[in-house]
């Protein structure tokens, strides 16, 4: 007997690579189906390799994220075995697990049959772990909340009303039950909706304590149901389980002690909110306040003289990594303050108290890097929550104000790409009014920061995000790595894939180029917003073979491989205060086409092409650059590399941490 496995995944990378192995060593396993759903960390470039080495592994790029009933959906409509079982990325199989199920299965008669699941924590023996779960009391099925434990200790096969949702089951079960795609979210229920709905259908389903699989704790999990979190999650938790009483109201009544289902909403969501936010906001917090009367009460005495800088807000830009990495402990303390909690919301509400604290502990110096903080997830960009925010906003620089604080704004981006407040320019107006320095990265954005009433603009250019190491490859092994030909004249766009960085536009242009015209387009980066990713395929599909896209993320070093492959590279943006794109690209040697705006005009004429932004300025640019001579475009790669190499971050750091000191009236 044959089995495919099929495994829904978003955003789990690291723990995809480690259980994988542990569904390929079953002997029975025919293939793997992993139905990527909306990743953006490199899960299909990892697969896509994997496939190429491995015939058992077959993949569904949903493209964008359609959540896991439909990706399971997915799965089971390709799989060519007899049996199905529903895996998952962070489930590790033991050895013979999947022949253990399928034995018991036919042995007692089930339908549907699962193992033992049992929570592991990332330092705890598969011993310890089974030690510790044989010790909690059962039943193994709560009649009163309709729950599970999944890792119960069973004297033997056993029929109950729900299972783990790691289940094994016939093709012809899964394809005539189905999961159901109308759970949206959290996708709270699903499973256990797969299972009363078998069981209406008169399936048996057994659970096998025989067979036995380890699900990983991973700490600060931001994939899978956990990509979304806070109250949003918590809406859905109530949306979905009400789904789910209405549609099994006679079985639950028939086999559950729920009593009241109204009761029972307010229960189940009381009860989530409890574990998943009230307690572990409890628990931090109960850290974080530990954590910094220790530090106020131990500061060594080392540290006396180094200033003290409260950052906000934390983010994944190698900016700030890169910044402060190049400040010592004795020149700057470096503290984040995004919050003591998990949720955005509640963070935002404290922010002020927070202020307050950090200011008993000695801290006299803010630095705001962006605003995007001050966005309300669970709201969807309503204007009534923008406006709270911006009026939030107000009372937040008041409040560092009168605490005391000296406030720096570093002008990554003078308005946000994507819209923040009600009127991000009159937040920019009160952030500016506030902000007793404001950081330009360049020339040209401190003098349009100086029209808009900044008073006092220091200029402090940042570096590379990325430079070339000693091991990067030639273009030409470049170029085999990534399947493009040697004559081809390849363009990149890196980096995320936004609309303010005009990659439709890129993209059109290349497809309006000349019959023979040499050029091809590469664009590799996530793309978070699903609508604009739906016009970026569609543009790509125009450019026919002119076009590869990749939008995922891109880890380090396959980034450096595509700059390395790269004659230019270009960006078409609309509108733009700095980017670190075109640095980069710089760094590499890659001359790069950009549009002819006042806030690129820093980058030295002889390593870009400008262009108009005009109907055909891109194309024209675009003709241009492949018509460049190879001396020609040799002496631009050199230009590049002579002004990124000028730029370098332990310099960014010493400007920027004088300038601290400088606020704080030390030497």
């Amino acid at each position: 007997m044959s089995v495919s496995v099929v495994i829904p995944t978003k955003d789990r990378l690291s723990s995809l690579r480690r259980v994988l192995p542990t569904y390929l060593s079953q002997p029975e396993v025919e293939e793997i189906i992993v139905v990527v759903d909306g990743s953006t960390d490199g899960t299909i470039t990892y697969l896509r390799d994997l496939a190429s080495a491995d015939s058992k592994i077959r993949y569904i790029d949903n493209g964008v994220n359609r959540g896991i009933p439909y990706s399971k959906n997915a799965g089971i409509d390709i799989a060519r075995s007899d049996f199905i079982f529903i895996g998952e990325d962070d489930v590790e199989l033991t050895d013979g697990f999947i022949r253990t199920l399928l034995d018991h299965a036919k042995a007692c008669g089930a339908d549907v049959i699962c193992g033992r699941t049992i929570w592991r924590y990332e330092h705890e023996t598969s011993k310890a772990a089974i030690a510790r779960t044989d010790s909690i009391p059962g039943p193994a099925v709560n009649l009163r909340t309709i729950e599970i434990k999944m890792g119960m200790k069973l004297a033997g096969d056993t029929t109950q009303l729900l299972l783990a949702g790691t289940m094994l089951a016939t093709a012809e079960v899964f394809r005539r039950i189905r999961y159901d795609e109308r759970y949206k979210v959290n996708f709270w229920r699903e499973e256990t909706d797969f299972q009363f709905s078998a069981q209406e259908f008169g399936y048996k389903l057994v659970s096998c304590p025989h067979a036995i699989c380890f699900n990983y704790m991973i700490e600060n999990d931001r994939g899978g149901v956990y990509a979304r979190i806070g109250w949003r999650r918590l809406l859905w938790v109530s949306i979905n389980n009400w789904r789910f009483l209405k549609k099994h109201r006679d079985f639950i009544s028939r086999n559950f002690s729920v009593g009241n289902h109204v009761v029972f909403e307010v229960l189940t969501t009381g009860r989530v909110f409890r574990e998943e936010m009230l307690y572990p906001f409890l628990v931090r917090a109960k850290r974080w306040l530990r954590q910094t009367a220790h530090a106020v009460s131990t500061r060594p005495q080392s540290q006396t003289s180094a200033v003290r800088v409260l950052v906000t807000p934390r983010a994944d830009n190698p900016y700030q990594r890169l910044l402060y990495g190049g400040m010592s402990r004795e020149e700057a303390v470096i503290r984040y303050i995004d919050g003591p909690t998990g949720s955005q919301s509640v963070n935002l509400l404290l922010a002020p108290a927070v202020l307050a604290w950090h200011r008993l502990g000695g801290y006299k110096l803010l630095h705001i890097h962006w605003v995007f903080k001050f966005q309300l997830p669970w709201a969807r960009g309503a204007p009534a929550a923008r406006m709270a925010m911006q009026w939030w906003f107000v009372l937040y620089l008041r409040s560092a104000h009168l605490l005391g604080y000296r406030i720096v704004w570093t002008a990554h981006d003078i308005v946000p790409h994507s819209q923040v407040f009600y009127d991000d320019e009159r937040a920019l107006e009160i952030l500016l009014d506030h902000a007793d320095v404001v950081i330009a990265l360049s020339a040209a954005t401190a003098a349009r920061l100086a029209e808009l009433g900044a008073k006092d603009v220091r200029i402090i250019p940042f570096g590379p995000y990325m430079a070339p190491s000693s091991a990067r490859p030639e273009r030409d092994d470049a170029r085999r790595r990534l399947g493009i030909a040697a004559d081809s004249f390849l363009v990149v766009s890196t980096g995320r894939v936004e609309p303010y960085k005009g990659v439709v536009e890129l993209l059109r242009a290349v497809a309006r180029l000349p019959e023979g015209s040499p050029v091809q387009v590469l664009v590799a980066g996530a793309c978070q917003d699903d609508g604009y990713r739906e016009l970026v395929v569609r543009a790509a599909g125009d450019a026919a073979e002119r076009a590869i896209i990749r939008l995922e993320w891109v880890p380090d070093d396959e980034f450096a491989t595509i700059l390395c492959a790269a004659d230019f590279a270009a960006v078409a943006f609309v509108e733009v205060t700095n980017s670190s794109s075109v640095l980069t690209s710089l760094a590499f040697g890659v001359p790069v086409i950009v549009p002819d705006l006042a806030s690129l005009s820093d980058v030295p004429e002889r390593c870009v092409l400008r262009y108009a932004p005009e109907a055909d300025g891109l194309l024209k640019a675009l003709e241009r650059a492949a018509g460049l001579l190879p001396e020609q475009r040799s002496a631009m790669a050199e230009a590049a590399l002579a002004y990124a190499n000028a730029l370098d971050w332990p310099a960014v750091a010493s400007a920027t941490r004088d300038l601290y000191a400088e606020l704080l009236g030390r030497s």
